[in-house]
């Protein structure tokens, strides 16, 4: 995850898609939709962690207990 804010906080998807070399018509139909400029995919990653953190400790509750 850290990997991954990092990484979005200092280029942008569309940016990533250039360099990686796909087309053109589809890098503009990407950009249509809205979801991936700018820092929307560092703001989708930040809080997608929040619940994969709270599954962990839920997780450690359980696995305490039955140990």
């Amino acid at each position: 995850m850290a990997s991954g804010l990092l990484t979005f906080a200092r280029h942008d998807m569309l940016e990533m898609y250039h360099l990686m070399g796909y087309p053109e018509a589809q890098i503009e139909q990407i950009q249509k939709s809205g979801l991936l400029i700018g820092n929307r995919m560092t703001w989708l990653m930040a809080f997608s962690v929040l619940p994969f953190l709270g599954y962990l400790l839920f997780i450690k509750k359980i696995l305490r207990r039955k140990s």
